[in-house]
C-alpha cells in the first residue's frame, strides 16, 4: 500500500441522503471502525445554483449543486416532499419486515412522526377521470429542511470514527478480491466495504461503471416528458387534494402519469439538473416563503419497444437526446420553453419570452430559450402527451373553476425531463449486489426513489456490515 492510500472499513460514495444516513444507521448500532464519505460536491452551506438567483447555468464545472453534496437531492434552501408507505413498495418487497423498523427510526431522526403527514380523502376521486394515488405526502419547508442538514451534518462530526471529504470525485474502482481499492480526484482508498450513495450526481458513471465491475441487472425503463408551467390559482387547490398529485393512466397504448406536482402555498420553481453528460433535465419544487403566480408539473410516459421491452439509453439518445441537444445553439443540451398552444400545434408563433410577456404565458426561468421543442418527440407520443395533458388540465380547470379553453393559452411547455434511468441490480434483502460487500443505496439501488426511501435503504446495509 503506498504512502498516500488511506485505509477505511467502509467507504460510502456520495453525501446525500442516503449515504450520511448509511453512516448515521452503523455508528447508532455502535460500530467504531473507520468509514469515510466522499463527495464531489460542497458542503451544504455552499451549493450555489445560479438559475436559483434568476443568473445563467454555467455547469459550475460539471458539478451541479442542485444533486451534487452534502444533502444530495435535498438541497439547502429548498422544500422538499417525503412520502409514507404504501410510496416504496418496491423498496418494502426487497427488505420485508424491517421496512418499517428502519422508517420509524429514521422518523425519530428528523423529529417528525406519521401523523405529520397529510392523508387523502379517497371522496375526492369523484372530481377526476383517473384515480389518484392516495399515499400519505408531508411537505418540508426550506426552514425545516436546513435544520435537518445542519443537525445531521454536526451529529456525524461527533464521531471520530467518521470523515466526510468534499470535492472528492470518484474516478476508478479496483474489485481486488477481499477488498476495493478506489482511486479520487484527492486521494487512494483501500476499503472492506464499499457503499455507493450516487445519486442522480453519479448516475451515467455508475451505470457504466455496473458493466465494468460485473455487476447484474436488469435494464430500467426509461421515462421521458416535459414540465407544464401553469396559474398557480388552477394547480395549488389541486395541491390541497393531494400535495404530490400522481395519477396514471393509458392513452393509444402510451403510459403516463403526473410527476413531481409543484404548488405550494407559494407556487413552485423549476430547477435545472446538469448531470454532467452534457444534458440539463428538469426538477420541480413547491415553494411557501415566495409567493409566485406560476406553478408547474410533469408529465412523463415510458419508452418502449412494440414488444414492450425497454429502450436502452442509447435508443433514447439517438431518438430523442441528440434532438434535444441541437435545440439550442447557444447551450446545446440545455432545457426550452415553448407555448403549448405552438407545442400542440407544432408550430412557433411565439418566438421570444417577450411574446410570452405580450401574450400573457406562463415562464419562470430567464435562461431559457424559445425553441420548437415538440420536435424532439415522434408523431406518437407528441400526440399522446398533448391528450394527456388536456385530460388532466380539464379535470384542474372542472375543480378549481376556471375555463378550461382560455386557461390553456396560458400554458407554457418546459423540457426535457428524463427519469427512471437507474439500472436495476439484483441486490439481497441488505442491498449487497453480486459482488460481496458491495452495497448500492438509495436512487442508485433502483428500488429507493425518495429522501425517506433512501435513508430506509441505508438502514438495510447496517447488519450486515457489523457482521
Amino acid at each position: 500500500m503506498s504512502n498516500n492510500t488511506i485505509k477505511t472499513d467502509v467507504l460510502i460514495i456520495g453525501a446525500g441522503f442516503a449515504g450520511i444516513f448509511a453512516a448515521l444507521s452503523l455508528v447508532e448500532q455502535g460500530y467504531k471502525k473507520k468509514i469515510i464519505i466522499i463527495e464531489k460536491g460542497n458542503n451544504y452551506f455552499k451549493r450555489y445554483c445560479p438559475v436559483d438567483h434568476e443568473k445563467i447555468c454555467n455547469g459550475c464545472g460539471g458539478v451541479c449543486h442542485v444533486v451534487s453534496g452534502f444533502g444530495g437531492s435535498l438541497h439547502y434552501g429548498d422544500n422538499v416532499k417525503l412520502s409514507y408507505f404504501p410510496s416504496g413498495r418496491a423498496l418494502y418487497k426487497k427488505i420485508k419486515d424491517n421496512y418499517f423498523k428502519y422508517l420509524n427510526k429514521i422518523l425519530d431522526i428528523l423529529e417528525i412522526s406519521k401523523s405529520d403527514f397529510s392523508s387523502y380523502d379517497v371522496s375526492n376521486d369523484k372530481y377526476f377521470s383517473s384515480q389518484i394515488k392516495g399515499y400519505p405526502v408531508l411537505t418540508l419547508n426550506s426552514l425545516k429542511l436546513k435544520k435537518i442538514l445542519e443537525n445531521i451534518y454536526e451529529e456525524l462530526n461527533k464521531h471520530s470514527n467518521i470523515d466526510i471529504i468534499f470535492n472528492s470525485e470518484c474516478n476508478e474502482i479496483q474489485n481486488n478480491k477481499d477488498e476495493f481499492l478506489i482511486h479520487t480526484t484527492k486521494n487512494k482508498f483501500i476499503c472492506n466495504n464499499l457503499v455507493i450513495a450516487t445519486g442522480r450526481a453519479g448516475l451515467f458513471w455508475w451505470n457504466d461503471y455496473m458493466d465494468r465491475l460485473k455487476i447484474k441487472y436488469e435494464p430500467p425503463t426509461i421515462s421521458l416528458g416535459v414540465r407544464f408551467e401553469c396559474p398557480t390559482s388552477i394547480l395549488h387547490p389541486i395541491h390541497q387534494v393531494h400535495n404530490d398529485f400522481k395519477t396514471t393512466f393509458y392513452i393509444d397504448k402510451h403510459k403516463f402519469k403526473t410527476f413531481c406536482f409543484s404548488s405550494g402555498q407559494g407556487g413552485g420553481k423549476i430547477k435545472f439538473v446538469n448531470y454532467s453528460n452534457n444534458y440539463t433535465f428538469l426538477d420541480g419544487h413547491t415553494t411557501d416563503e415566495d409567493e409566485s403566480d406560476i406553478s408547474n408539473f410533469a408529465i412523463l410516459t415510458q419508452l418502449k419497444h412494440n414488444d414492450n421491452t425497454p429502450l436502452s439509453f442509447n435508443e433514447v439518445e439517438k431518438e430523442y437526446l441528440t434532438k434535444y441537444k441541437n435545440l439550442r445553439t447557444d447551450k446545446s443540451g440545455k432545457p426550452v420553453i415553448q407555448s403549448y398552444i405552438d407545442f400542440k400545434n407544432r408550430t412557433l408563433k411565439n418566438k421570444t419570452l417577450k411574446d410570452f410577456q405580450n401574450n400573457n404565458i406562463m415562464y419562470s426561468k430567464l435562461d431559457l430559450e424559445v425553441k420548437r421543442l415538440d420536435k424532439v418527440l415522434d408523431d406518437k407520443i407528441h400526440s399522446s402527451l398533448c391528450q394527456a395533458f388536456e385530460k388532466v388540465f380539464l379535470d384542474f380547470c372542472q375543480y378549481s373553476n376556471f375555463d378550461f379553453v382560455s386557461s390553456i393559452k396560458q400554458i407554457s411547455v418546459i423540457g426535457l425531463e428524463l427519469e427512471f434511468m437507474w439500472n436495476l441490480p439484483h441486490l439481497n434483502s441488505s442491498m449487497e449486489t453480486n459482488i460481496e460487500n458491495l452495497y448500492m443505496v438509495g436512487d442508485a439501488s433502483g428500488v429507493a426513489q425518495g429522501a425517506l426511501q433512501a435513508a430506509i435503504s441505508s438502514y438495510a446495509i447496517t447488519n450486515n456490515i457489523i457482521k
